[in-house]
């Protein structure tokens, strides 16, 4: 509400697996950074300590007030490899807070507890607007028998009611039930946010919004992109509602915002078209659909990008551009910020684009 813009990231060296989470602020709009911040620093580490995806949350009525999430894995030694009980894993979610613009920030401590062989990933915060100490922390709780090659992916969330110095138990709402992503034609690897939830909450009535991938809508036959939501501050949660288009191809990846006027917008990709037999490229589209009904329909989908040539990505464990994107509201507009490849350039092969809708 003062103007401050925050942001962060997981900084690491993979030489020696150094990492940390980092925080800045601007208090011009971005034009200059400052109060670089270490939130958690693991300066020696052999590998037991690893921090991932993390999240940054300005408070939209209490200046000067912002919170940073983010889980961090923890092995039972730093030699993983050579421990016959590698897999005594666990991953709790992690809190810090500043109240003075982002100058300085509170000790890491542990909000979203997990036992042996259980883990948090993609812990975001939002805000109730009209509770503006009333916080909820939404996040993928993977749990028993989850193994280093097996997940069992829930959709849950803790809540706070005190601007963060207390959080209720974990709460599980639903299982995200998702498979890989594959190109159809080939079965390529295709890395997307299978297993991250995304949350959002309207900036007037305080209803929640949750989008992710899953298998539910196709009998299980492959991921599309569900909307669940509450009305009632997570105590329930609706059935889930197919977002994407259904035209019998994969869709991955959403994002979800609430502009102003309550309107509930989800973004995604999909191979809607990709052609059968063609092997040799795999044409991927990016849209936006926008519900007036607060997620219960759909208006017809607006093209914002594609086709681009998915192949074209970098390959990190499948071709990759991106396992979450972005999507910002100024007012009544939509901003998306996302990745699309580059088709055939394999010098650049991607770019990170933004419009507004």
């Amino acid at each position: 509400p003062d103007g401050i813009v925050y942001a962060n990231a997981v900084s690491f060296e993979r030489i020696d697996n150094r990492n940390a989470i980092v925080a800045a602020a601007s208090y011009d709009g971005g034009l200059t950074w400052t109060n670089v911040t270490r939130l958690v620093d693991f300066e020696t580490n052999g590998g037991q300590f690893s921090t991932d995806k993390n999240s940054i949350t300005a408070n939209p009525k209490l200046p000067g007030v912002a919170y940073s999430v983010w889980d961090t894995l923890i092995g039972p030694t730093d030699q993983p490899d050579d421990n016959p009980h590698a897999q005594a894993f666990t991953g709790p979610g992690f809190f810090s807070m500043t109240s003075d613009g982002g100058r300085t920030w509170s000790a890491p401590r542990v909000i979203f507890p997990t036992t042996e062989r259980n883990q948090t990933i993609g812990n975001i915060i939002v805000v109730d607007p009209n509770h503006p100490n009333v916080l909820y922390d939404f996040t993928n709780w993977i749990i028993q028998p989850a193994t280093f090659k097996k997940e069992h992916d829930q959709i849950a969330f803790i809540k706070s009611t005190d601007g963060g110095a207390t959080w209720s138990t974990p709460r599980a709402i639903r299982d995200m039930n998702v498979i890989a992503v594959t190109d159809p034609n080939t079965g390529a690897l295709i890395r997307t946010g299978d297993i991250l939830p995304e949350p959002a909450i309207d900036p007037s009535t305080g209803q929640l919004y949750i989008v992710y991938q899953t298998t539910d809508l196709s009998g299980g036959a492959f991921d599309e992109v569900a909307l669940i939501t509450s009305t009632d501050g997570g105590a329930t949660w609706s059935e889930p509602v197919r977002v994407n288009t259904p035209t019998g191809a994969q869709a991955f990846t959403p994002s979800v915002a609430v502009n102003s006027a309550g309107q509930v917008g989800v973004t995604y990709y999909d191979f809607r078209n990709l052609q059968p037999g063609n092997a040799t490229t795999l044409p991927t589209d990016y849209f936006i659909r926008i519900s007036s009904d607060h997620g219960q329909t759909f208006a017809p989908d607006v093209h914002i990008t594609g086709s681009f040539d998915m192949l074209t990505a970098p390959f990190a464990r499948g071709f990759f551009v991106g396992d979450y994107e972005a999507l910002g509201v100024a007012g009544t507009t939509f901003i998306p910020f996302f990745v699309a490849a580059n088709s055939g350039n394999t010098s650049n092969r991607t770019d990170v684009f933004a419009t507004r809708i």
